[in-house]
């Protein structure tokens, strides 16, 4: 049975109008009408409110799978379109870009006076811009409704229904038992069982244990169990009888509120090994082995590749707000006098989804880089006494990594540091899904080995692996060496710095400086557009 979720991209209400009698349903699932009657039209309903907490927001992770219509609702007078682009993303990279997720966005309220015709061409064309240009293989329509006078809705379950009818794959009635008798154990009470117990229940129905790896990838491709996903391909299957399969995702919400609980040990070390983390989960019958795949399944923890003993980041439990206090004792507000710092910016064009955290656990994975604070949306590391400062600023949608390093001594504040060398290696699978995990970064340890250099290779890596376009920034070290406070620092196009560089000229200007001559030499600006640090052979 195929799903419909609502998932509100605005905290307005619906003023206490029911979405489930506005369509004639029932309180969670009904059939609909249709002109076939031999075809099963049924579906059912799944609304989520997460009461605007933001421990919460790691549940939904949960609740969104393949096969499933989405409904994105928000109120005409309230649009934004960037809040529906940012549900749209998290729905496409949650079920894996699955042509099977469809997208309907509905907006409520359209008998308001104030929503005109105007004001329904400009939201038509944001969604076209921000959602259906970018999400082609998802976005199925904008439509609009009324919950008080029904305006739309015989139209929107008409299009809940054309969208549904390519999610029936041909498959054993008994499968369909199995279905039922897992939702009948839910009722119940048993929220979850093991493989072996599951097996039993196969073969209860007329299942052959040949069709396990299907009927178990088809049954979490809907939502309906969850377990370990890496131990379970098209042929085989590595789960050991004694492995939970949960049948209920309020297990793993439950867990997820209890990781909320870490938030302040983890603003220092948000990393945890596998038998730390099942020391904090007293009362959970799920062992680390059978909890942290299906966590991983869904990208709320990331395994450390290079760590002696199984570890885990938690970026999902950071707290948002950055913790100044502990910014400020390893990154002071204004450049110290016996450092340098450089840095890049890039600018998305869409908020990546899951970016930041890929590349934190790269780096966290490189030898010798260490964590010192971490937030959600950014952390300082070090790497032989250089500090990187990496945060995203989901305002203007754009990545700023600065990195300060101590100048060498009697060096003057223009002297700038020689890159380290970086050495990339790709793995040979041809799942391009999985290449960043398999993607490995060595570096030589040199003398003023620049932490930056490190840093923007693995971004770039990771830019191209997931095929993002940015925008690329320099910003003026002129500007940075005044240690002026709440200066902003001129932004430099990268393009512009490599174009002079083709060119000849060996400088830009920087429109910051209130003096007759504001060329910056790109050569202290950005060494590795310069090739500055690159030694040059002499043959004479």
């Amino acid at each position: 049975m195929p799903r419909a979720k609502a998932v509100t991209s605005s905290p307005s209400s619906t003023k206490g109008h029911s979405l489930s009698s506005a369509f004639g349903l029932g309180s969670s699932s009904s059939s609909s009408s249709s002109s076939s009657a031999s075809v099963d039209t049924s579906f059912t309903f799944i609304c989520y409110d997460m009461g605007r907490r933001e421990h919460a927001n790691l549940s939904y992770r949960f609740y969104l799978s393949d096969y499933t219509v989405y409904l994105i609702t928000f109120n005409v007078l309230h649009f934004s379109a960037n809040r529906i682009q940012y549900w749209a993303q998290q729905i496409v990279n949650l079920t894996n870009n699955s042509p099977f997720a469809k997208i309907i966005i509905v907006g409520t309220s359209a008998d308001e006076p104030s929503f005109t015709p105007e004001l329904e061409a400009e939201i038509q064309t944001e969604v076209d811009k921000k959602v259906a240009s970018v999400f082609k293989n998802s976005f199925v329509a904008l439509h609009f409704i009324s919950l008080k006078s029904l305006k739309g809705i015989p139209e929107l379950k008409q299009l809940i229904e054309d969208s549904d009818a390519d999610m029936h794959p041909i498959i054993s009635e008994h499968w369909i038992e199995l279905y039922e008798f897992i939702k009948l154990m839910r009722t119940a009470g048993e929220k979850q069982t093991d493989f072996d117990t599951f097996k039993r229940w196969m073969s209860n129905v007329g299942i052959s244990m040949l069709e396990t790896p299907l009927i178990l990838r088809y049954l979490q491709s809907r939502g309906v169990v969850f377990y370990a996903p890496s131990l379970v391909s098209y042929d085989t299957i590595q789960l050991s009888l004694d492995s939970q399969i949960v049948l209920d995702a309020s297990v793993l919400v439950d867990i997820s509120f209890q990781l909320s609980s870490l938030r302040n040990h983890l603003t220092y070390r948000p990393t945890i090994d596998s038998n730390e983390l099942l020391r904090s989960f007293s009362d959970v019958t799920l062992s680390s082995s059978d909890i942290l795949p299906i966590f991983e399944h869904h990208k709320l923890v990331h395994p450390l590749s290079s760590s002696s003993k199984i570890s885990y980041y938690f970026p999902s439990v950071l707290q948002s707000e950055s913790p100044e206090e502990e910014i400020r004792d390893v990154w002071p507000l204004v450049l110290p006098y016996n450092m340098m710092e450089h840095g890049r910016v890039f600018s998305f064009t869409t908020r990546p989804f899951d970016f930041l955290s890929k590349l934190i656990t790269k780096l966290l994975s490189v030898r010798n880089i260490q964590g010192r604070v971490f937030w959600k949306h950014g952390s300082i590391l070090t790497l032989n006494g250089q500090i990187a400062f990496i945060q995203f600023d989901k305002t203007h949608t754009q990545l700023c990594v600065s990195v300060r390093y101590p100048l060498p001594d009697g060096a003057s504040s223009s002297s700038s540091s020689s890159p380290v060398v970086i050495q990339r290696t790709r793995s040979s699978s041809s799942e391009s899904e999985n290449l960043s995990d398999d993607l490995t970064v060595s570096y030589n340890e040199q003398p003023g080995g620049c932490f930056l250099s490190l840093i923007m290779e693995i971004v770039e890596l990771h830019l191209e692996l997931q095929n993002i376009h940015t925008r690329k920034q320099i910003p003026c070290t002129h500007c940075l060496k005044l240690r002026e406070l709440n200066r902003q620092p001129f932004l430099f196009s990268y393009l512009e710095c490599i174009r002079a560089v083709i060119s000849g000229i060996p400088y830009v200007c920087c429109y910051h400086l209130s003096v007759p001559s504001h060329k910056i030499q790109i050569a202290d600006l950005a060494p590795d557009c310069s090739f500055a640090s690159v030694p040059i052979i002499d043959f004479g």
